[in-house]
């Protein structure tokens, strides 16, 4: 099973964990701080949302489904190729494409 944590809370608790007059305990410390940093990282699961087109006159242009903001007014059309990203909330757009 795997779980995210956070590897810079892990490392900051491992830093204040000494132990005196046990060096190797310190050294053990010390070989774990350098396994957490070179532990292979995640791409953070994003929100996926749509482009909408609202044709509202004041308001016209293309909408992020999931921040609900406008990003493009004008130069969009259907032909266009729409951009991977929101980004006002970086939202994967890419699946609404295939």
């Amino acid at each position: 099973m795997s779980r995210l944590i956070d590897a810079d809370a892990l490392i900051e608790e491992l830093n204040n964990s000494h132990f005196p007059g046990a060096p190797y305990v310190d050294a053990g410390i010390s070989i774990a701080i350098g396994k957490v940093l070179d532990a292979p990282t995640v791409e953070p699961e994003r929100k996926t949302g749509k482009w909408t087109l609202l044709e509202e006159c004041a308001n016209a242009g293309y909408y992020c489904s999931e921040c609900r903001k406008r990003v493009v007014k004008e130069g969009w059309s259907g032909t266009v190729k729409k951009i991977k990203f929101c980004p006002n909330c970086g939202a994967d757009m890419r699946k609404e494409s295939r």
